[in-house]
């Protein structure tokens, strides 16, 4: 075994020695030699690399919910009677990505994932889904449902999600989304209404568990400005 170990070695020494430009044949073997030697201190401090590593343990990661508080408006009369189908949001690639995002004021151009913490779902399915469940708390419409129950639909509300980030720099963070919501009643295809909100909302600290509350504030912050807005829709409407 150790003898075809060292012919296997020598060959490989060999070729390295070609494709370098050593000559092979008798008379420089000290060529060949020395890029054995090479070969084994290469192959050496490539085990010892891998070694380290796998002795260092595997950094843990982290799932984050949204969880927003209670909608401070509820409606007495829905100002959307009929089903409402919440589609998934858009946004740009990262966004469809579960990993959450960072950035800094000195280069806000830049925007970072986090490798080792994660929303639950990607933010286009989270936000549509949080949405609905924020119309239904706040009895905004008879029924308010997503698309993964593929039924049909008086009104659909459509997001774009513009921003959704945290901005490290000063501390503490502070947490940025921007959204564009449009409501589109579904039976001559109008387009209701169009507008972009944004929040800003400091953290509490800057550990991404204490980011990931303040993202839930800044998202109630702007579904209750939305929600406010339905009453126009609503009048819109019934013109």
């Amino acid at each position: 075994m150790h003898r075809r170990v060292a012919r296997f070695s020598r060959r490989v020494a060999a070729a390295a020695a070609h494709l370098c430009g050593l000559a092979t044949y008798p008379g420089k073997k000290d060529g060949l030699e020395a890029i054995e030697r090479r070969l084994g201190w290469a192959a050496g401090l490539a085990l010892i690399a891998i070694l380290a590593c796998a002795g260092r343990p595997t950094p843990r990661e982290y799932f984050y919910r949204l969880e927003l508080p209670a909608p401070e408006i509820v409606f007495e009369h829905a100002p959307l009677p009929g089903r409402v189908l919440i589609q998934r949001f858009d946004g740009g690639a990262l966004y469809s990505q579960r990993a959450l995002l960072y950035s800094f004021r000195r280069s806000p151009a830049r925007i970072q994932q986090y490798h080792y913490h994660h929303w639950l779902e990607a933010p286009t399915e989270l936000l549509a889904e949080a949405l609905a469940q924020y119309l239904r708390r706040a009895s905004a419409a008879s029924t308010s449902i997503t698309a993964r129950h593929h039924l049909p639909a008086d009104y659909e509300i459509a997001g774009y999600i513009r921003r959704f980030e945290c901005i490290l720099d000063p501390a503490p963070a502070v947490i940025a989304v921007e959204l564009e919501l449009s409501v589109k009643r579904n039976s001559d295809e109008e387009l209701l209404w169009l507008k972009t909100y944004s929040a800003e909302r400091a953290s509490t600290g800057n550990k991404v568990g204490e980011a990931a509350e303040a993202f839930a504030a800044a998202l109630a912050q702007i579904f209750g400005q939305f929600v406010g807005d339905l009453a126009n829709i609503y009048h819109h409407d019934a013109s």
